[in-house]
């Protein structure tokens, strides 16, 4: 995929509650696979805290399906890609269980998919399953049919808040029985809950009226993103 128009968009600035609507003309190339391809959204921006100003970043993405018509060689050769995706609660916690429901799509349009076995991973083991294997069977797909399945993970609760992919592959076979497999990649955020400790409040042993009584204590950060406006 590729963008017709210019992939960076400035902005000068951007008040308190207000929002600014974008738009980018993109391009599938004609090589293009049928498939969900994931599509990066990156913002940079300035914030002024304390006349201080930061230099902020975060990164989405969002997933676009391309169709591409099979040729004369492949019309018999089918599919199965992930369709659409959701996860429940919509904001996937570090520490915290969340159901992830997936729709797989068989993209040919006369031939089904039989024998489907479809594994779930994470590189760096983000995410976990929960009761079940990441692993599950479907019998069968049939010609442009779809098939949800909803499986329950856990996230580690030590990983830093940002973008995680979930590798999905696929062994199945056509309507003659011949081995085919396949690989798909989805996009998972996951937010870290801020975790502010309180240390032990120190008091000067004398008190005065009239006086001020100096107090000491610590703040300690214990989670994985930085907290603002403390």
């Amino acid at each position: 995929i590729i963008s017709k128009t210019l992939s960076t968009i400035v902005v000068d600035a951007l008040d308190k509650g207000k929002s600014k609507k974008v738009n980018f003309t993109l391009n599938a190339i004609s090589e293009a696979a049928t498939k969900n391809y994931p599509i990066a959204i990156n913002i940079e921006y300035d914030e002024t805290e304390n006349d201080k100003v930061q230099r902020q970043s975060l990164t989405q993405y969002v997933g676009v399906y391309i169709e591409n018509e099979p040729t004369e060689s492949d019309k018999s050769v089918p599919k199965i890609i992930v369709s659409k995706y959701s996860f429940e609660p919509s904001e996937v916690k570090a520490g915290e269980n969340f159901k992830l429901k997936l729709s797989f799509l068989n993209t040919n349009r006369v031939t089904s998919t039989n024998n489907i076995k479809i594994s779930l991973s994470s590189d760096d083991g983000t995410f976990l399953p929960v009761n079940t294997s990441s692993t599950f069977y479907i019998e069968s797909i049939s010609p442009k049919g779809n098939v949800e399945k909803v499986i329950t993970f856990n996230t580690k609760p030590d990983v830093a808040p940002k973008q995680y992919l979930l590798n999905v592959s696929y062994e199945y076979e056509d309507d003659k029985g011949t081995q085919l497999t396949a690989k798909d990649i989805i996009s998972i955020p996951v937010a870290q809950v801020p975790r502010l400790v309180t240390g032990e409040v120190a008091v000067s042993p004398e008190a005065f009226v009239g006086q001020p009584v100096p107090i000491t204590t610590e703040f300690f950060n214990m989670g994985k993103s930085t907290l603002y406006n403390l």
